[in-house]
């Protein structure tokens, strides 16, 4: 399977309507939006987020990521697999 199958299938695979439920008890809205996005907004972010973090892996070896609008995409080129979160808090 291809890297943009595997980001595909991803995607197939995740739980975007409790990620817009999630967002809509929160009242999180993206930059200059009125609204909570819609399910296709969160899928386009989230294959952003996967796609950047694969790009960004010729740069970094051990594994490169992307974060945008709640989203980390993870890409870990030694042995070609990506994950998806969704974060709604975190911390160090």
């Amino acid at each position: 399977m291809n890297v943009y199958d595997q980001m595909d299938e991803l995607i197939k695979e995740f739980n975007f309507k409790k990620v817009r439920k999630v967002m809509k008890l929160l009242d999180w809205k993206y930059y200059n939006n009125t609204n909570t996005p819609t399910k296709h907004e969160l899928k386009s972010t989230a294959k952003y987020v996967l796609e950047t973090a694969y790009h960004e892996h010729l740069i970094y070896t051990d594994f490169s990521y992307c974060e945008t609008g709640g989203f980390r995409g993870i890409y870990y080129p030694q042995r070609g697999t990506f994950k998806l979160f969704f974060i709604v808090e975190s911390s160090e």
